[in-house]
């Protein structure tokens, strides 16, 4: 059985996860998995149902910026906060 502090730091990098990969997937996206050792997702996308597609979130989260641009940065800053507080992590 896991510690409350382990289920809590499980939850939180879960909904990390979701929120990087709504905002990477928008409505294409169906279901999210994490593992935490490495930390990495995995996604089953509208587009391909049958198959899960590694998706590194957390270097999404660093390097959103670079890849689309500031405005993209914050917008993606702005779905991680609401998506932290409907969670009850903020």
């Amino acid at each position: 059985m896991t510690g409350d502090n382990e289920k809590e730091r499980n939850d939180f990098l879960l909904t990390f996860a979701e929120a990087m990969a709504i905002h990477a997937f928008g409505d294409n996206l169906v279901t999210v998995r994490t593992e935490q050792y490495p930390p990495m997702a995995y996604v089953v996308l509208i587009s391909n149902l049958d198959n899960e597609t590694q998706f590194d979130y957390l270097d999404y989260f660093i390097r959103v910026g670079d890849m689309f641009g500031e405005k993209v940065k914050l917008d993606l800053i702005d779905v991680l906060l609401k998506y932290m507080s409907d969670n009850g992590h903020v």
